[in-house]
């Protein structure tokens, strides 16, 4: 499923998903379990070699992938909400004040989930830089 044909309550719904799946994975690094941890994040991680030449399979979701697409629909949410804005002031017939308003909404709801989620890729990356191996 593309991330254009999600609704603004769809995407907030999986990012509070991701954000509770990244605070449960915090806590469990912060609770000693650090190899469960690390298995996650193998999982999402591609191939990668193990030791004596094996390798992982790749798998069939990667975070980089994922994190370019949510980025990209974040931008094409504003665009479309700054093209509809545009259009509302050239003043087509097309466009209702209602359409550009919630374009612009849920242009402003998918930036405000992408500032979150960076800020906490940001703040499992200090923690893991900060731990002692």
């Amino acid at each position: 499923m593309e991330i254009n044909s999600l609704s603004a309550d769809d995407i907030a719904s999986r990012l509070r998903e991701l954000s509770e799946r990244a605070a449960a994975l915090q806590s469990r690094v912060q609770s000693g379990s650090v190899i469960d941890g690390l298995g996650a994040v193998a999982r999402l991680a591609p191939s990668v070699g193990v030791g004596n030449g094996v390798s992982r399979p790749e798998p069939s979701l990667d975070f980089q992938s994922v994190l370019k697409d949510a980025i990209k629909g974040v931008s094409d949410a504003q665009s479309t909400a700054q093209s509809k804005a545009q259009a509302y002031q050239l003043g087509d017939d097309k466009v209702s004040l209602e359409e550009v308003m919630i374009s612009m909404q849920r242009a402003s709801l998918a930036m405000q989930g992408m500032v979150q989620v960076r800020n906490r890729l940001v703040e499992a990356y200090r923690e893991v830089m900060n731990m002692q191996v």
